[in-house]
Parts: structure tokens; C-alpha cells; sequence
């Protein structure tokens, strides 16, 4: 899980979050909590779709 971690961090951070926490549970799910890079606002649906594509 930390390659996983380390992948997803970057990507995170090229597209402007941090990586705060991952989950992994059953039949595939993977939760990913994301924050801003800046701190200047919080996390909308717009970032959630952002990071999920």
C-alpha cells in the first residue's frame, strides 16, 4: 500500500491536493480524503469529480 500511497499522492499534487488519508474496503472501493494544496477553501463536488476521473 505505500507504492499505492506514493502514486496517489503525486497525482493528487499535480492537480493542486494533498493526500490526507486512504481507505481501502471491500468489492474494489478505495476512499481517498483529499484537502487543497493552499488551504484557502474547502473540498466542493467540483474537486471530488476532479480527482475522480
Amino acid at each position: 500500500m505505500a507504492n499505492e500511497q506514493v502514486l496517489i499522492a503525486d497525482a493528487l499534487k499535480s492537480l493542486g491536493y494533498l493526500l490526507v488519508d486512504i481507505e481501502r474496503e471491500g468489492r474494489g472501493l478505495l476512499r481517498v480524503t483529499i484537502e487543497n494544496i493552499d488551504f484557502e477553501r474547502p473540498i466542493d463536488i467540483t474537486d471530488c469529480e476532479k480527482v475522480s476521473r
